[in-house]
């Protein structure tokens, strides 16, 4: 054994015990080649910049990135390493480089120095784009090298604005009477993406299902990110959403409510969740109702009636069809067909009085109620705002709080719910029904505490809008209306009523293989 193991020219290791067994058996070791230190000298970015040094290693059993972020002081400001699993060198290198852009858009360091190891993770003429749009990654590989090298200056160099296009894309829009944005909170609102990847789902409804397994991974993961591409590309500017990094099976949408109904310039939010068979079956929709019954189709519960989610009754067509029907339809049936200017007509029993003088007098009466619970939703809201969208609801509530005090002052004069808008009144039902008194009262009531929630966030002259005298309330809110059925028709994304929107800023591109 000795004469064998003296044979070899395997290095030994550090340790004691090794050492000791080795010289028992007369085994002569070969100690490890001491570790040699090297003088590196690292090059500061520009005054303002930040600089990530980002490497990665892979083995046979595992594989890891990570990457360090200093200032041009070299002083540190944060790191993060990972375990991705088994995979290739230049996939961790890639990833590391994926995660360091991830983390500099996410703290808003518009000038990043990227070092990175490998060549090929930054060699366009090899490479195509991985191009990274409101926080998800796609592959662009139809990009060709003279584009590609244009975009990549945008990625290195984003200390100013180097292109119109690049400036406007993925933004939120900012209501029209907002001129010029110089206020911080209006700032914010603009750069709210319309579709974002988020991480906290603390508060969402369906947090605690879940829907992958080790069967369905794949193909529900596939599925599930078709949805969001769908969502990227058609997405009305009145809704807004956000999907989450570590649980893709949950979504979070807002609707901003129609100009003429009365759920006008409301926030009304939605939690979704991607079943393990979906999409062989609709997603299942809870709405965020406070406790409140705003609408025939939406429960203080938050249960949300409509026969496209396969929860009332309708035609095949109508209901929802594996293959055909998209989480997109879903948002824009809910914005379309329940938050509509004449909710009382989506009970099927009084769907037949439409156009009578007594259906349209019922009617109004409803909407004067449905105003009222729109208003207490707003304050609720702006109160505790759902994650993720704090910033969206400060700049709405903000942007809007005039016009939603304006058409409280009209409807406190008698015009009927909905009919009021930004360029004026609009005309009112030939039935010539006025608001009635208890509305008034009731409105009048509800003006203060929400001027009182509008000046938290900053809202100046908002006393301009208080009505001097109240009316007095005498009868209460009756129950509201149980459920009701709705038709959805399946919705084409080329007939879509709202305009296309622009699709999401490119806010950073890397090259891969």
């Amino acid at each position: 054994m000795p004469y064998a193991g003296n044979l070899t020219s395997k290095l030994s290791t550090y340790s004691i015990r090794d050492f000791i067994t080795l010289q028992s058996f007369n085994v002569i070791s070969h100690p490890p080649i001491p570790t040699i230190l090297r003088e590196v000298i690292w090059q500061p970015p520009l005054a303002h910049g930040v600089k990530c040094n980002t490497d990665g290693a892979s083995t046979a059993s595992s594989s890891a990135c990570g990457g360090i972020f200093r200032n041009n002081k070299a002083e540190f400001l944060c790191g993060f390493a990972e375990n991705i699993g088994l995979s290739s060198a230049l996939i961790v290198e890639l990833y590391g480089a994926m995660n360091a852009i991830e983390i500099a858009a996410s703290k808003n360091w518009r000038n990043l120095w990227l070092e990175t190891d490998s060549t090929l993770v930054v060699l366009p003429p090899i490479c195509p784009l991985v191009v990274l749009i409101g926080g998800c990654w796609f592959n662009g590989r139809t990009s060709k090298v003279a584009l590609l090298k244009t975009v990549f200056h945008d990625v290195i160099d984003l200390e100013g604005e180097t292109s119109h296009k690049r400036t406007n894309k993925g933004k939120a829009v900012v209501p029209p009477r907002s001129t010029t944005i110089t206020d911080e909170t209006l700032k914010k609102l603009q750069s709210f993406k319309q579709f974002d990847i988020v991480v906290d789902t603390s508060d969402h409804h369906y947090v605690t299902k879940n829907s992958f397994t080790k069967q369905n991974l794949s193909s529900l993961a596939k599925k599930i990110q078709e949805e969001w591409k769908i969502l990227v590309k058609h997405l009305p500017k009145t809704i807004f959403v956000r999907v989450f990094e570590s649980r893709m099976d949950l979504l979070r949408a807002v609707i901003i409510g129609a100009e003429g109904t009365p759920y006008h310039d409301g926030l009304f939010f939605f939690d979704v969740f991607f079943p393990s068979d979906y999409p062989y079956v609709p997603p299942k929709v809870h709405y965020q109702s406070r406790g409140l019954r705003l609408n025939p189709n939406l429960y203080d519960n938050g249960h949300v009636c409509l026969s496209l989610l396969n929860t009332w009754s309708g035609s095949k067509n109508e209901k929802w069809t594996p293959g055909v029907s998209t989480m997109l339809q879903v948002l824009v049936s809910i914005q379309g067909l329940i938050l509509n200017a004449k909710p009382y007509f989506n009970e099927p029993a009084y769907a037949s009085k439409s156009g009578t003088q007594n259906g349209e007098a019922k009617s109004l009466k409803y909407n004067e109620k449905t105003f009222i619970l729109s208003m207490r939703t707003m304050m609720y809201t702006m109160r505790k705002p759902p994650k993720n969208f704090e910033e969206l609801v400060e700049g709405h509530f903000y942007s809007r709080a005039h016009d939603i005090l304006a058409s409280c002052k009209a409807y406190m004069g008698g015009v009927q719910v909905g009919r009021f808008v930004k360029g004026g009144v609009r005309d009112v039902d030939e039935d010539g029904g006025k608001n009635s008194d208890k509305f008034k009262a009731d409105l009048f009531g509800y003006v203060k505490p929400l001027v009182i929630e509008f000046e938290k966030i900053g809202v100046k002259d908002c006393q301009k809008f208080m009505s001097p005298t109240p009316l007095k309330s005498t009868t209460p809110i009756p129950t509201p209306l149980k459920a009701t059925t709705l038709k959805s028709t399946t919705l084409k994304q080329t007939h879509l009523n709202s305009p296309k929107p622009t699709l999401l800023k490119k806010l950073f591109t890397l090259s891969c293989f």
